[in-house]
């Protein structure tokens, strides 16, 4: 991705931090159904918002794409060196009881077999 204006980007970043969620959430609510305060009145129920999956990254900037490129294959060898499969698991939130990695299939698998005349071989 490219960011023409770094620095009007990071202020969009530092605003995410000074924004009431709630109250932008709130006012979201009530205009997808205008009437409910209505429809609940005398109660006034609050909502109780939370996040499934959060993130506080640490992100790095390239000046270019061959500037990341020169360094990538370092950065997948480190990567194959110092992590494990479970740990990568960990890290994508997959992780099971005992700590081992899940499989999970859920695609179709399909076959087909192409059938040749005895004389065609």
């Amino acid at each position: 991705m490219r960011i023409e204006d770094i620095a009007a980007a990071q202020v969009l970043l530092h605003e995410q931090l000074k924004t009431d969620w709630a109250k932008l959430l709130n006012g979201l609510a009530l205009g997808s159904c205008p009437a409910l305060s209505q429809i609940l009145r005398p109660l006034e129920p609050e909502y109780y918002w939370s996040a499934d999956e959060t993130e506080w990254a640490t992100d790095i900037m390239f000046k270019s794409v061959e500037a990341l490129e020169e360094l990538f294959p370092s950065f997948v060898h480190h990567a194959m060196r110092v992590c494990d499969s479970s740990s990568v698991m960990k890290y994508l939130g997959r992780r099971n009881l005992a700590g081992a990695a899940l499989m999970r299939l859920s695609a179709t698998i399909e076959d087909a077999m192409k059938v040749y005349g005895s004389s065609t071989v």
